[in-house]
Order: structure tokens, then sequence, then C-alpha cells
């Protein structure tokens, strides 16, 4: 028979009912927000405020001619790197796991010579507005996917015993 303490670390994950609303309010949202790109971006010159058609073709140019691969993967090293060295110092400090791949990801953007944060300074330099926001959904959308794909659940893994701590 299990103790109370172990029903407690054993809890339930959300609803599958419940995450699909989750999924569909933030789908709204993002459908919001670019409808309103999109609408401001009619009224606007495109070396201003491209839309998103014009950036989706941009998106899809640097894909196809791999630049986008071969830039985030060296990013992605770049942001490995970063992790395992916040690990490894900041487990023994106690400094929380996320805040090392963040730190990777600024310095990446201001002061690299490849990767992501790099085409995008450069498509910033040269005035590729389109380019510029295809490279920063690549970096966000690669962020949101570290945060919420890999370190969230990591982190509540990892502490599970925290949120057992705080309900006794």
């Amino acid at each position: 028979m299990p103790s109370v303490l172990e029903d407690k670390i054993h809890l339930r994950t959300p609803s599958r009912k419940w995450r699909l609303g989750l999924i569909g309010q933030r789908a709204a949202l993002v459908s919001a927000i670019v409808g309103v790109w999109w609408l401001v971006s009619l009224t606007t010159p495109h070396y201003i405020l491209p839309g998103p058609p014009r950036v989706w073709d941009s998106l899809t140019l640097i894909s196809r001619n791999g630049d986008l691969w071969v830039n985030l993967g060296i990013t992605l090293g770049r942001v490995s790197v970063g992790f395992l060295c916040a690990t490894l110092i900041g487990l023994p400090l106690g400094i929380v796991f996320g805040f090392g791949w963040r730190v990777s990801l600024v310095a990446e953007t201001l002061g690299s010579s490849s990767g992501v944060g790099y085409r995008l300074r450069q498509a910033a330099d040269l005035i590729q507005t389109d380019q510029v926001f295809a490279w920063t959904i690549t970096l966000v959308v690669m962020m949101a996917t570290l945060e919420m794909g890999v370190l969230r659940p990591l982190e509540n893994y990892m502490f599970r015993w925290k949120k057992e701590a705080e309900n006794t």
C-alpha cells in the first residue's frame, strides 16, 4: 500500500483535455500575432516590416540552401557546450540549470562569427529585414523548444522532490 508521501511523488500528469485546451490557446495567440503582423505589413514598406509570406519565403530559402541547418548546428553546439559547462560548474554552486544556456545564446548572438546569432546580426547589418525575421523566428523556436522540450521536463524530473516538500 503506497504511503501518502509516495502518492504525492507520483502525481498524475495534467489531463489530455487540459493540454489540448492549452495548445489551442497558444495556437490562437500565435495566429492573432501573425494576423496583426500581416495587416500592419500591408501598409508598411517591406524593407521596414516584411509580411509573413515574405518572411516564410526567406525562411524557406535559407532552409533549402543549407544556411539554416549549418548555422543552427553551430548554435546548438555552442548551446550544448554552454549547458554542459553550466551543469558542471552550476550544480556544485547551486545555480539553476537554465541560466547557462540562456547566457550562451545571448553571447552567441552578440559576439560570434558563425551561427544563428551571427546570421541574424549580418542580415540586420545588410537591412535584409525578411531574413532578420526568419533568423529571429528560428532563434525563438529553438529557445522555446529547448526550454519546453528539454529543460523544463528535466527540471521537473530532477526537482520533483521540491513539490513534495512544499505540500507537506
